[in-house]
């Protein structure tokens, strides 16, 4: 899963932690509080390291061409057709 895909996740997991109080989670739901914040934790656990690579200008590989790139080089965008994630 790409570094963006992630951010989505964690994007909509957050969303959706912030709709429910810890005591308000819905009865019929096999989430619970608990288990959100291990998804929240876990997700972080994985985007953090990603994103501390591309503040220190880390490398990506880009899923287009196979490139090795300069993040901050290359690193243009969604829709510039670089297909850059980090390595």
């Amino acid at each position: 899963m790409s570094l963006q895909e992630k951010l989505k996740d964690f994007s909509g997991s957050i969303s959706t932690a912030t709709g429910d109080a810890p005591d308000e989670y819905p009865q019929w739901s096999s989430w619970t509080y608990e288990t959100h914040m291990a998804d929240l934790r876990e997700l972080w656990a994985e985007i953090y390291p990603q994103l501390k690579n591309l503040e220190q200008g880390g490398v990506g590989r880009c899923e287009v061409t196979g490139d090795d790139h300069c993040l901050r080089c290359c690193g243009e965008g969604e829709g510039s057709g670089c297909g850059l994630v980090p390595l």
